[in-house]
Formats: structure tokens, sequence, C-alpha cells
């Protein structure tokens, strides 16, 4: 592997890259992945399961010319060079005269504050206050939706939290850039240093589209979007072990291999002809988290409790977001202008939630009690005016919160107890 920064060589014995890399493949990396980011992130996880042994040759000055760095193998380090190591940055070697592509480079990128009503701190660009002002507005009404219907003990962490809203962002070579429109929850700075951005941004909400935002949210009729990007945060501070979390990480192996959320309904698919698709719960623990939260949270529509997927669409999906329902007493809440959130993808509803799955909806309850019985320690939370990251919130004991003992059908050895 070859470094353009140094002009440096040096080598990488790595399962974790997806494929293996051909002999006369060269792994182009820019400068800041050179200068320790890397090799300090791997260093500070030292935990369980299997060695990989990492060969460094001529890195920096602050690098010794041969070191071999042997770190114990776990999920984070395994996602960790799957962010740095992506595919999608070997490229061929450049000839003689040639110079190694450049990198955007977001670090220096200006956000404005604002303080919103909610008393939620948004960080935008210049061009989404001129050009998408409405957005404020919005994302008000959206988090103090989420702030109406999550427990009192994150109301803290959510108003903490900072929301960083682009009208767009893309990140990657100059030449070929990777544009992105999503919306995302920042836990860790890995992925922040990779690729050049800000990392002041760790341990926040992202919004990298502000017109998307505006038409993806209807999906989930509304606050339902920003809702599970808050639920990835509550998931990392408010639960033991935060993303580690085993009872997180066992109701999703057990969901997954169920077969039951293979084929799903989805409301942005309405219409359609086909209208199925594999559940977005069943790509990782946090993704089951955060959807099946959504659905948790949603204690409306209750005449829609009984429907299944087999009824199809129509019988089973809360009204579209539209104009025309807002105001009718029989879909709003009368907290709000607007009509009550769901998920995007089915269980919509905590009530169907309940009929569709009832391990998974037992094991999300137990866990939101952990949740709601939360203690917010803010002075050991992320300090994001100065970047720095302190010790995690813990989850404190609550004498009204009995542990829950939860066993799988088929899973006598797999038990959920919280």
């Amino acid at each position: 592997l070859y470094c353009p920064a140094t002009r440096s060589l040096f080598s990488i014995q790595l399962p974790y890259l997806g494929r293996k890399i051909a002999t006369s493949e060269t792994l182009y990396l820019s400068k800041t992945f050179f200068n320790g980011a890397l090799i300090q992130c791997l260093k500070a996880r030292t935990r369980a399961l299997q060695i990989i042994d990492i060969f460094v040759f001529g890195i920096s000055n602050e690098v010794p010319p041969t070191t071999k760095y042997r770190i114990m193998n776990s999920s984070n380090v395994e996602k960790d060079l799957k962010q740095f190591l992506s595919p999608r940055t070997i490229t061929q070697m450049p000839g003689d005269g040639q110079q190694f592509p450049k990198l955007i480079d977001n670090r220096n990128l200006i956000y404005l504050p604002v303080r919103l009503n909610c008393d939620v701190t948004v960080m935008c660009r210049k061009d989404v206050l001129t050009d998408c002002p409405m957005v404020l507005d919005c994302l008000n009404m959206d988090i103090s939706y989420a702030l109406y219907v999550l427990p009192k003990s994150v109301h803290g962490l959510v108003k903490r939290t900072r929301v960083w809203v682009n009208k767009s962002f893309q990140y990657g070579f100059c030449n070929n850039p990777t544009l992105v429109d999503y919306s995302t929850a920042h836990h860790e700075v890995g992925w922040l240093i990779w690729c050049l951005d800000k990392v002041e941004k760790t341990r926040s909400v992202e919004i990298y589209n502000c017109f998307e935002y505006l038409k993806s949210r209807k999906h989930w009729n509304g606050p339902g979007l920003i809702l599970h990007e808050f639920c990835h945060l509550i998931h990392q501070f408010a639960l033991p072990n935060g993303l580690d979390n085993s009872n997180v990480k066992r109701l999703h192996k057990r969901a997954k291999e169920c077969g039951i959320y293979t084929s799903v309904l989805r409301r942005d698919w309405a219409k359609r002809n086909v209208e199925r698709d594999l559940a977005y719960a069943t790509v990782n623990h946090k993704e089951f988290f955060a959807e099946m939260s959504v659905s948790y949270l949603a204690d409306f529509y209750h005449h829609l409790n009984s429907a299944t997927i087999g009824d199809g669409m129509d019988a089973c999906c809360p009204p579209l977001y539209d104009s025309q329902w807002l105001g009718q007493d029989n879909h709003t809440d009368p907290n709000f202008s607007t009509l009550p959130h769901c998920n995007k993808f089915f269980p919509f509803t905590r009530g169907q939630f309940l009929n569709f799955d009832k391990v998974s909806y037992s094991g999300v309850s137990a866990l939101w009690d952990v949740i709601g019985a939360w203690i917010d320690d803010e002075t050991d939370a992320y300090d994001a005016d100065s970047g720095l990251c302190y010790q995690n919130p813990t989850v404190k004991s609550h004498a009204d919160v009995k542990p829950k003992l939860i066993e799988f059908d088929n899973y006598m050895d797999e038990t959920v107890s919280l």
C-alpha cells in the first residue's frame, strides 16, 4: 500500500476489507489518515476476540519506520477498519508525473447556530437559511413532537444534541465525489476524520440535504424521521454498554433469523407494483433498535392494531401525510397540528408491533423501561463545544423497574435479561 504524502509503502493483513486486494492494486489514503488517526483509534480498543496483526512501514515521523501493532478485534474495530479502508478508496497507482487525486476537505465549512424554540441548537449552512428557511420551523415542530413522545429522562440528551443541516453535502475525491442526501447520527469520530469532516459533529444528528429531509419525513408522517435519529443516540447513551448492549444485539439476531422481517410493507412504496421490502431493522442491531423504537413510540392509530401485512397497504397503513388530513380530530393528535408519527416500515405502530412480533415487542418495551429510569448526569456527557468526549452517562438502577427475562422460541440459550 502506498502513501503519497510520504512516498512510503506499507502492508496490512486485513481480513475485513470485504474482498482480496490483488497484487497489482494500490490503496490510496489521505494524509490525515497517516497522521496516526487509525492507529490511535485501533490502539484505544483492545477488547476480546481474535487478533489482527498490522505492520506499518514509514507512515510519518511520529511513527517508527517499522512498527507492528497487535490489536484485539471487536465489532468496533471491524467497523472502523471498514470505514477507513473502504473498497471505494482503491484506485490505480498514478504514473510518473501524475498526482494523487485531491480529497474534498469539509473541515472548514461554516455553520451558523440557530436556537429553536424547543431548546435545540441547529447548525445551519448559510445557503440553508437563504434557500430553505422553512426547514427550521419543520425541525422545531418535529423535535418538539419527539420530546412529547419520549420519556423525560432523555429530554436533556435531546436538547443538547446539535442538529447539523446542509443544503447539499459531498465527500471523497474532488474529481469523483460521493454525494449524500440522507439524515444520520454521528456516533464516533472515526468516520468524520476519514472523510475530512468536522470532529465537532461527533455524537450529533446531521441532515445532509434539507430539501430531501422535507420530502422524506412524510413517510414517517413527519416527526418519525428525526425521532429515528435521536433513538440512535439514546441507544448509545441511555442503555448499559451503549451501542454494544447485548440485549439489543440478541433481539436483532432473533428478529433477523425468525424470518418475519424478510418481506414487509414500506410506506414510500405505496401504490407501486411492489410494496414490500426487507425490513430496514434487519440491517444491524443499531437500526433494529431505532426502527422498532419508532414503531413502539407510535401509540396511535389504534383502529389499525389488528391489521396484518396480508391485509395489504390500504388496510394497515396510517393515513399518508397530506394537508387534507391536518386538523381532522379522528387522526390528529390534540397537542400538535399534524398527524401522529408512524414508522416507514411495517409494523407502523405500537399496536401492530405487538401483534406482529410479541417477542421483539416485549424486549423493546423492557429496554424503554430502562431508558425511562435512566439518570442523565450532564457532567459526564459529551461536550460538543470543546469537542471532548468524557465518560458516557451511566444507567443507574431504578427501584420501580423490575428485571425482565425473555425466552425466545427455539432460542433457549439466547435470553434477554434487563
